[in-house]
């Protein structure tokens, strides 16, 4: 076991402790309230045999976000976000179909549920399914808000694609002295003022849109260490830079409700893995940046998962230390599959010899965004 995870073992007691007051005490304060809650259900992934949902309950910080937000609204939401009021012990019923899934709330607030996909939940199939998302009562009150959830369902897709979002997609600046940069864009930016990469929606457009086909796509998954409490702004981000829509896979803050177990990889690798477990016949490419770890992950999971990655392209965070790193990583896997990236233009070629996109869609798209 790492120092790291020794550490998170030797704190958990206490953090349970802490939570158990905390809950005590807005129980009883609670008692009786009509505060508003937050049901959210974030966007989940099923297959013919498999489905995965999962979502939280909070107080609801009643967060209204513009793009045309000064710095200082940016800065007030961002504390509304991180600030969160999770409610342990909240009781969730999931409808997949004619089935129903009763769950509870964890210390923050998650729900989650992975199951065999009922027959009744894809009949009839279609690439976004909307089960009911329940919220029958808190701790302190009955409440019965219904929400509809979105779970994809891809159908007959060429391949997958997987790809990190901080200084992948998103301009964030993780490697900065510090991280001052990425600290400065969460909490004073939002959704419309935080900057894509160059090319990077015509490159994920062409991917996903590169299916024989016509009534469906490659399905695009995110999988971010970014907290799930950005989860909002990370979706609104994607749908005003036209990045295909797909479930959005973030972490959480705290400490791990329950103990992980010996062979845990991190969140990164786990939510990988539980995609390509839950699709075993399609093969995926994966996307990511020489600031942290993708690389390192990328090539772990091509060894667990074998002829199963079509491509890795990283895109080169321009950090000399890193690029080097990343490169000697890329040289001694002997992978001709992967490839370091300036840009995502300079994946075009690569992309099209493998059969991943038409050029000249992807053309198309730089010039008519």
């Amino acid at each position: 076991m790492s120092w790291k995870n020794r550490l998170i073992e030797w704190l958990r007691p206490f953090d349970l402790m802490w939570d158990r007051l905390k809950r005590h005490w807005k129980n009883r304060r609670k008692s009786g309230s009509t505060s508003p809650i937050q049901l959210a259900v974030y966007r989940g992934f099923s297959s013919l045999t498999k489905t995965w949902i999962k979502g939280r309950v909070l107080e609801d910080r009643l967060i209204v976000a513009r793009n045309e937000d000064s710095a200082w609204r940016n800065l007030v939401n961002t504390y509304k976000r991180f600030s969160s009021r999770e409610i342990w012990g909240a009781e969730v019923e999931i409808s997949l179909g004619e089935k129903r899934y009763h769950l509870q709330t964890d210390r923050e607030g998650y729900f989650e549920l992975e199951t065999e996909t009922p027959p009744g939940f894809i009949d009839p199939p279609d690439i976004w399914l909307h089960p009911d998302v329940t919220l029958v009562r808190t701790p302190w009150a009955s409440i019965e808000e219904t929400i509809a959830g979105e779970v994809l369902l891809p159908n007959r897709p060429q391949f997958g694609i997987i790809s990190d979002i901080d200084d992948t997609i998103i301009r964030t600046g993780v490697t900065s002295r510090l991280m001052w940069r990425a600290i400065y864009r969460t909490i004073l930016k939002n959704a419309g003022s935080r900057v894509i990469f160059k090319e990077a929606s015509a490159f994920f457009r062409s991917m996903s849109a590169y299916c024989e086909n016509p009534e469906s796509f490659n399905p695009v998954f995110y999988v971010s260490n970014s907290p799930w409490n950005l989860y909002d702004l990370v979706n609104d981000f994607l749908a005003l830079n036209h990045l295909p829509k797909g479930p959005i896979l973030l972490r959480d803050l705290g400490l791990p409700a329950e103990p992980r177990t010996d062979g845990y990889r991190g969140h990164k690798y786990e939510n990988i893995a539980r995609i390509f477990r839950i699709y075993p016949e399609l093969s995926f490419v994966l996307i990511g940046d020489s600031g942290e770890k993708d690389t390192d992950i990328y090539l772990e999971i091509t060894q667990h998962f074998p002829g199963r990655v079509k491509a890795i392209y990283i895109r080169d965070v321009q950090h000399r230390g890193r690029t080097k790193r990343v490169r000697d990583l890329i040289e001694n896997s002997g992978r001709a599959e992967v490839k370091l990236l300036n840009h995502f233009g300079d994946a075009v070629g690569h992309a099209e010899a493998l059969g991943l996109l038409d050029s000249d869609v992807y053309r198309q798209l730089i010039e008519h965004p």
